[in-house]
């Protein structure tokens, strides 16, 4: 099966969404869903993709920190980390950022 190939079985499971595999059975890209407008049909098959390939990607989606919360909500309970600076206003939110000249990732000690 190619990326761009679908499986009468994969026809079935998504009506909702688009499902891209990135690499074998390890990625997607999820396309054809506006992430701040989710009905449960298309969250619930948003959540069968991660479940089936472990990572998700959507591309050009605009959300506001309080929609990304909600979102992010509909997987479970979210964390608040007790070390790295929040978004503010939005303790659940973390920047994920390497600048430019940094030399470490996030979570290097």
């Amino acid at each position: 099966m190619t990326a761009m190939t679908r499986t009468a079985a994969q026809e079935k499971v998504y009506q909702h969404i688009d499902v891209r595999p990135l690499a074998g059975s390890l990625g997607a890209e999820l396309l054809g869903v506006d992430l701040s407008n989710l009905s449960d049909e298309a969250f619930a098959e948003i959540h069968r993709a991660f479940l089936e390939y472990s990572v998700v990607f959507f591309r050009d989606q605009s959300l506001t920190p309080d929609q990304h919360k909600d979102f992010g909500r509909r997987f479970g309970e979210l964390n608040i980390h007790p070390t790295y600076e929040p978004l503010p206003g939005h303790d659940e939110i973390l920047a994920v950022v390497k600048d430019k000249d940094a030399k470490h990732n996030i979570g290097d000690t």
